[in-house]
């Protein structure tokens, strides 16, 4: 099924659901996460925010290299904006056709919501293709990932820019987290932005915001042309995406080789580590591509 379709299929479904059952999560514990959910899949459509779509190629050879000998797998997305991750994962087991049980953990009720929601209208798929209905299982998690229950292993653990929710002393903490959950040999597979060389100032950071806002509101403007309509008005997305470029904040962990000495402290063999620009939600942005491995 076309992301693009479902996107804009639930991308009202995703508002609701944030005005009602966000509450706090990693990206804002302090005030909550409605900022950030209920404006994400509207900034999906125009590709205005980072996504696992961002790094497609590099998850789908990742998860088609980790699966390839295996008859059954365990994979667990531990953290997730929406069903993004999700169906890069479904279309490659889909592919594979191999007997999955995919967990979606997350801290907030919304994405998990959300994901409910793709799993039921990708029925209209799974009944094209009867044999996928009996390859996949779907487990939802509404959990801190520090309080995974310690008995959960996985063969693979995806996250997409993830750890830069977190400081570098408190990545150490998941990425050690994550190890723990593995099986042995099992992998972890994930993006980092890489904040090399960004200078901070009130004046860069306002800039950020009003190329930010001039970027949706373009890209809000080129699609109306095309399709005639879009979801919400062009106000209410406006003041949406500017209360989001306002509050987002990705933290800096390291330069790739930091990174990559990261992963090593936490016993973690680098399997991939390659970097990527691509377009980001303000300034073309450089990010790490990771599959690390548990001996």
């Amino acid at each position: 099924m076309d992301l693009s379709k479902l996107l804009l299929e639930s991308s009202n479904y995703m508002y609701e659901y944030a005005i009602k059952k966000c509450g706090s999560d990693f990206v804002d514990e302090k005030h909550g996460c409605v900022w950030y959910h209920s404006v994400w899949q509207y900034l999906r459509i125009l590709n205005c925010v980072s996504s696992p779509q961002w790094h497609e190629e590099f998850y789908s050879e990742s998860l088609k290299n980790a699966l390839k000998n295996n008859n059954e797998a365990k994979i667990l997305i531990s953290g997730t904006a929406d069903y993004s991750m999700l169906h890069l994962i479904v279309t490659e087991v889909s592919n594979l056709s191999i007997k999955t049980t995919i967990t979606i953990l997350d801290k907030c009720e919304t994405p998990l919501e959300i994901c409910k929601w793709y799993v039921k209208n990708y029925e209209t798929y799974i009944n094209n293709n009867s044999n996928l209905n009996n390859l996949i299982t779907f487990e939802f998690v509404q959990k801190d990932i520090l309080l995974l229950d310690a008995a959960q292993k996985y063969d693979i653990i995806c996250a997409d820019a993830f750890l830069t929710r977190f400081d570098r002393y408190s990545a150490k903490s998941i990425l050690l987290k994550w190890k723990n959950h593995l099986k042995s040999n099992g992998r972890i597979i994930t993006t980092i932005r890489i904040h090399e060389n960004e200078t901070k100032s009130l004046l860069s950071a306002t800039m950020n915001i009003l190329n930010f806002n001039n970027k949706v509101k373009s890209r809000y403007s080129e699609f109306i042309k095309r399709n005639g309509s879009f979801p919400i008005t062009e106000d209410l997305l406006l003041f949406l995406s500017n209360r989001y470029i306002i509050k987002m904040h990705s933290n800096a962990i390291g330069n790739k080789d930091e990174i990559i000495q990261l992963f090593n402290e936490c016993d973690l063999t680098i399997d991939i580590a390659t970097t990527s620009y691509v377009e980001g939600e303000v300034n073309p942005t450089e990010y790490l591509q990771i599959v690390a491995i548990k001996q």
